[in-house]
């Protein structure tokens, strides 16, 4: 797999799972970060569950119907994203699915990210309401961006 630069947003996603997190109010446990190679644009959306059919449903809900199918779809070896289900959605979507090497998981760009975020969540959770996490999202991604 050789990563080109995008020409375009949106051409190229790089998606990951974070967590499990304690259970929030309202029910999640995990995050679904997604981050456009292209400028780096960052979405985050809070999970009841770390499944593919969870996955899919949230990217074509939350992210497919905001910028569109992406050409390419990066993520790590995790079950989810190489999962029948995930394969069969990425044919759906016309967007090719890459996998970085399992020995190497920085390769996936959307890792910083990750990191951007957790020192987020610390920060806004010092308060100690961990269980709130999920409302503090929008405001850790404005200040990302």
């Amino acid at each position: 797999m050789q990563l080109r630069t995008p020409r375009q947003p949106w051409e190229v996603i790089s998606i990951d799972l974070m967590g499990p997190y304690p259970r929030s109010g309202k029910g999640k446990s995990y995050i679904l970060v997604a981050t456009d190679c292209f400028n780096r644009w960052t979405e985050a959306y809070p999970l009841g569950t770390a499944t593919s059919k969870t996955i899919i449903e949230t990217l074509e809900r939350e992210f497919f119907s905001r910028f569109g199918y992406p050409r390419v779809c990066l993520s790590d070896n995790g079950p989810q994203f190489v999962s029948n289900d995930m394969i069969n959605a990425l044919k759906r979507w016309g967007t090719q699915g890459w996998t970085t090497p399992i020995y190497h998981p920085r390769a996936n760009p959307v890792e910083r990210r990750n990191q951007d975020l957790k020192k987020g969540l610390r920060a806004q959770l010092v308060d100690g309401k961990h269980k709130s996490w999920d409302t503090k999202l929008p405001a850790i991604l404005f200040s990302i961006r």
